[in-house]
């Protein structure tokens, strides 16, 4: 597996697409975050989500998604345009025989937030309903957007820590006529399924597109998305100082040291006694 983003657009009928392979990257963080495949799924999906929505916009904006059920299981995973990617999942298990092993979200709250660096973070979000991800991402995105939205999505737990996850999204363009929406409404729900989202390549995918939609796909971009960790050394600083001073060196007289562990990428940071007093110079 070799992870990949395609996007394009469908010339005639005003549609834009969006493929994704990113098994490597929810491989590793399978791997790091020690998931039941239920919780690797949600991530995920989760994380194409996140890679859909900043696909959407033209200006470099970062987004996040967040989704806890009412059992405090929950999903953070953010994206950009160029599919720098970072998510972290609180798994928990159901009792044998629940629906909601199947893969569906119990009943909570999905919430976006939209980073821009020339502007406040924008929030928005929705009530989950019991159903897939991709129902209640769709959801939002016909709450806010108001167009013609359609994920498909498949993951699958390949061996011990190695995820195969793609995904498609197709939107309407404003220019769009009903009768564009009807027919390309039509030919995903009779030609795209499980079957070929997980058997073949997203390349091998986008090859069928205009077999499937009848009409040319014009590709505009195709490139690697990558999981990057934005954790420093400086941001756990800072963290710590806005602690004050008094509550950190209690934590490091009681511990010895203070070691802090990013829940995204795992990497460890330790502070000792010299550490700390180059936190809080005295003036």
């Amino acid at each position: 597996m070799s992870d990949l983003f395609i996007t394009g657009i469908l010339p005639k009928s005003h549609f834009r697409f969006t493929l994704i392979d990113c098994s490597d990257i929810c491989s590793h963080l399978d791997r790091i975050h020690d998931l039941d495949f239920r919780m690797s799924n949600f991530l995920s999906k989760t994380m194409m989500g996140a890679f859909f929505l900043a696909r959407m916009v033209k200006e470099d904006q970062r987004i996040s998604i967040q989704w806890k059920d009412e059992f405090k299981h929950s999903v953070l995973a953010y994206s950009n345009h160029i599919g720098i990617m970072k998510g972290v999942a609180y798994p928990g298990e159901f009792a044998k025989g629940d629906i909601r092993n199947e893969f569906i979200l119990g009943s909570g709250i999905l919430k976006v937030i939209r980073w821009s660096p020339d502007a406040d973070p924008y929030q928005s979000f929705t009530t989950l309903v019991e159903d897939t991800f991709e129902t209640n991402l769709i959801k939002y995105i016909n709450d806010s957007e108001q167009q013609l939205t359609m994920i498909y999505m498949d993951t699958q737990s390949i061996s011990f820590g190695k995820i195969a996850a793609k995904g498609l999204f197709l939107q309407a363009l404003p220019e769009a006529t009903d009768a564009d929406r009807i027919k390309i409404q039509g030919f995903a729900d009779a030609n795209l399924n499980r079957e070929i989202m997980s058997n073949k390549t997203i390349e091998e995918i986008c090859n069928e597109l205009p077999a499937i939609f009848q009409e040319e796909v014009r590709v505009l971009d195709k490139d690697k998305p990558h999981l990057i960790c934005d954790c420093s050394r400086m941001k756990i600083s800072q963290v710590l100082v806005s602690l004050g001073e008094q509550e950190v060196r209690e934590i490091l007289t009681e511990q010895g040291k203070i070691e802090v562990e990013c829940e995204f990428c795992k990497s460890l940071y330790n502070f000792k006694d010299e550490d700390v007093v180059k936190l809080f110079p005295k003036e």
